[in-house]
């Protein structure tokens, strides 16, 4: 069934039914599952391949999952089932397109040994090109964002998992790493759009300091979240958004650094 709204038909109803939040998303209706047999994983490649040949010379960079490390690989975090899917994704991506560059993660935690696990299943270090985390350091707890590595994550922190990922066999001595995504939330306890600010600029300063450069490519410009950085639902900048775009230029990534272009599965 349909009505009419402002901006044209909508539907309804949808089926099936989307889980109310995605994760966890474990309804009756839920299509969110990972591909982990061995049939669901040939079909998955052969998605992979179509959409590598569609946006060869547009997209530069793929990476295989979100979070995998927690419950967006449903049911929870399997290493693995995630080393198995990334040891067919990572020649699918390759062989389809010469250029293309394959993104590992990114983790939601800087788990080392989810890392290695995974690493271990999936036996193509080799043909990783890009290795990305994600740092929201003692998550829903407003910590600072140096405590990254001193304490938020118990014995992980992201120069361990850095340092176990670069002594991987196989690993490029020269893999690149990409603190894709780090946030503090405004609505946690003790936080707002200010305490937001001032994370993620000395969250920026911190990466941009480590001598891997840790390059953050993702900055939401989302407004249908609030949580996000860049804007509020009124479309106006959050005091966030104009230290970064401050930063960015100055200090975060080489003025010959360009975006890349990058598809997440």
């Amino acid at each position: 069934m349909f009505d009419t709204s402002p901006s044209g038909i909508r539907p309804d109803t949808i089926t099936p039914e989307p889980g109310s939040f995605h994760n966890d998303d474990r309804s009756l209706y839920s299509i969110f599952w990972p591909p982990t047999t061995p049939d669901q994983i040939e079909a998955f490649v052969k998605y992979v391949r179509f959409v590598v040949n569609h946006f060869r010379g547009r997209i530069q960079y793929y990476a295989l999952w979100n979070e995998q490390d927690i419950t967006y690989w449903n049911p929870i975090g399997n290493p693995e089932e995630y080393g198995r899917l990334l040891k067919a994704f990572v020649p699918a991506v390759h062989e389809t397109d010469r250029q293309a560059k394959v993104i590992y993660g990114g983790l939601a935690d800087p788990s080392s040994d989810f890392a290695r696990r995974s690493l271990d299943a999936c036996k193509c270090a080799a043909g990783i090109d890009v290795f990305a985390y994600h740092t929201y350091p003692g998550y829903g707890q407003n910590l600072n964002p140096e405590s990254m590595d001193y304490g938020a994550y118990g014995p992980d922190a992201p120069v361990k998992l850095r340092e176990t990922v670069r002594h991987y066999p196989g690993i490029r001595k020269d893999i690149p790493f990409w603190d894709d995504e780090f946030n503090s939330i405004p609505s946690w306890a003790g936080s707002d759009e200010s305490v937001q600010a001032k994370y993620v600029s000395r969250g920026r300063i911190r990466g941009s300091m480590h001598p891997s450069r840790l390059c953050h490519l993702t900055f939401r410009r989302c407004v249908a979240n609030p949580s996000f950085p860049s804007s509020r639902m009124g479309f106006g900048p959050k005091p966030a958004s104009r230290l970064w775009r401050i930063g960015w230029e100055r200090t975060v990534c080489p003025a010959t650094f360009s975006r890349p272009s990058t598809l997440t599965w």
